[in-house]
């Protein structure tokens, strides 16, 4: 607890209307058990209201004898108002004989409890007698003085004892609201350092350029999509799309790498100065895609077409129309000569196999070519001749004696799909007339198919030779409530499954 002079100063002051207290009760009981019996009330009221407790009990001393005066009977003289010993004269305290003294004004009510302890009684040295003064009669001499009329040096109220001197506590620790302002003021203002310096925009994006020096591709996204999360309507959330639309088209993802790049183009501002590389951008992934007539288009906006990009957009704004042209011209050739537009779809197809027109065309042109072999071929018949009759007769008795040559069966789906699964197996992507072949016979549906089939195979040989009861138990031990009937009716789905899928006669035309 903190030191505090006014209570110290208070608990001084209770401890003195204490020892008053007790010297006032000590003083009482001394008077009921010392006083003479004719001793005035006001000497007594005065040895217990303004004296000490006494030091030492005096023995008891007889009364004086009284004067005898003249009457018809002899009354108790009263006693003589006492004087004064010469030394007592010279101190400013004397004795409150002639006048009535008030009584002290009443103190509080103390609990006896509380009172405090006196001090050990000490004895002093008796003072001599006082010599008589001249004049007034000689007054009884008195032996031994009692020792609460004996002269002090100390007031006749009881001193309060000093207090002990306080351990020495820490000062209360007080608040300054000067100091509270100034620490809040530099707590704020190192806030906006952090938020303008550390917390800002500007450097999480320059934080996420580093991750992406460091080519931690994934960090940087989630860096980058925070900001624009965090800080949607700033710069560097527009610029934020825009690295992210850097890293997907460097990932191989060039449709994610195109809306992150049109995310930053709504909101980028005007005259931005990377608006021209975001518009050529997309255009070159554009055509990466195959995707010639918008690429096109981009390439030939205004914004690209200022910019430092614009002779290499030109560049490839010809090339697109030098396809599109060939594209053209084969399909002129369609109706004329089908094989040529077929060489010529084919060539496109190549260089660009995922141009949608090229292949639309590649199959038309396909179609008229089969068409074409297919029609009859009228030929000039010569003017028969005696050797040509010859050769024709021998020709017609040579081919009835042979056997006819029988005919060449066709080939099945497995049999045209082998070729395009090997080249896929192993060159891992294919070429136009592979993918023609695969799309046209779907391919990829007869390999479904077969892994199908290949797995109704091993359920149905997996019956084979395992009584059903022996299989029960099996099932059992995973399930006990499987019984024979449902066995039963397991196994007759799985050969079921087998004969509906036809996979005796697919997997026999595949040799699997």
């Amino acid at each position: 607890m903190a030191y505090d002079e006014d209570l110290q100063r208070g608990i001084r002051d209770l401890e003195e209307i204490l020892q008053r207290l007790d010297d006032r009760v000590k003083n009482e009981q001394w008077v009921k058990e010392n006083a003479p019996p004719g001793a005035p009330s006001r000497i007594k009221d005065a040895i217990v209201g303004n004296f000490e407790q006494p030091k030492a009990a005096p023995p008891p001393q007889e009364p004086p004898a009284p004067a005898p005066t003249p009457g018809p009977e002899l009354l108790p003289a009263p006693l003589p108002e006492p004087v004064p010993p010469p030394a007592l004269q010279a101190q400013p305290v004397t004795l409150p004989v002639s006048p009535v003294q008030a009584k002290p004004s009443p103190l509080p009510p103390v609990k006896i409890s509380a009172l405090k302890q006196p001090a050990p009684i000490e004895t002093p040295a008796p003072l001599p007698a006082p010599a008589p003064p001249a004049g007034p009669p000689p007054l009884p001499e008195i032996k031994d003085l009692p020792a609460f009329l004996q002269p002090k040096a100390e007031p006749l109220l009881p001193q309060p004892k000093p207090a002990p001197a306080p351990k020495p506590a820490r000062k209360r620790f007080v608040i300054n609201k000067t100091i509270i302002i100034l620490f809040c003021t530099g707590l704020a203002a190192a806030g906006g350092v952090y938020q303008l310096m550390l917390n800002s925009a500007a450097s999480r994006y320059a934080h996420a350029g580093k991750l992406v020096k460091d080519a931690r591709n994934s960090e940087a996204i989630s860096a980058y999509s925070r900001i624009i999360t965090l800080y949607p309507r700033s710069i560097e959330a527009a610029y934020s799309q825009y690295a992210i639309g850097d890293i997907k088209a460097l990932q191989g993802d060039p449709q994610t790498a195109i809306e992150y790049y049109e995310h930053y183009l709504v909101a980028a501002p005007d005259k931005d100065p990377k608006i021209a590389s975001a518009r050529f951008k997309i255009a070159e992934l554009k055509l990466k895609e195959d995707m010639l007539g918008d690429a096109e288009f981009l390439y030939q906006n205004a914004a690209i077409q200022a910019s430092e990009y614009a002779g290499e957009a030109t560049a490839q704004v010809a090339k697109i129309k030098a396809v599109t042209a060939g594209l053209a011209d084969a399909k002129k050739l369609v109706a004329k000569a089908p094989d040529k537009a077929v060489e010529a779809y084919t060539a496109i197809v190549g260089a660009h196999p995922k141009y949608a027109p090229a292949l639309a065309g590649l199959e038309e042109a396909r179609k008229a070519l089969a068409a074409y072999n297919a029609r009859p071929v009228k030929k000039r018949v010569p003017a028969p001749t005696p050797a040509l009759i010859k050769s024709r007769i021998k020709a017609a008795l040579t081919k009835n004696l042979q056997p006819p040559a029988p005919a060449a069966a066709p080939k099945t789906q497995a049999e045209i799909c082998a070729p395009v699964w090997a080249a896929e197996q192993v060159q891992g992507s294919l070429s136009a007339d592979m993918m023609f072949t695969k799309v046209k016979n779907n391919c990829d549906d007869l390999r479904q198919r077969l892994d199908a089939c290949k797995e109704a195979r091993d359920a149905v040989m997996a019956l084979q030779g395992v009584p059903p009861e022996a299989r029960v138990q099996m099932e059992q031990e995973i399930d006990p409530d499987w019984t024979l009937a449902k066995q039963v009716e397991q196994d007759d789905r799985i050969r079921k499954n087998y004969e509906t899928r036809h996979c005796a006669e697919l997997l026999k035309s595949t040799h699997n």
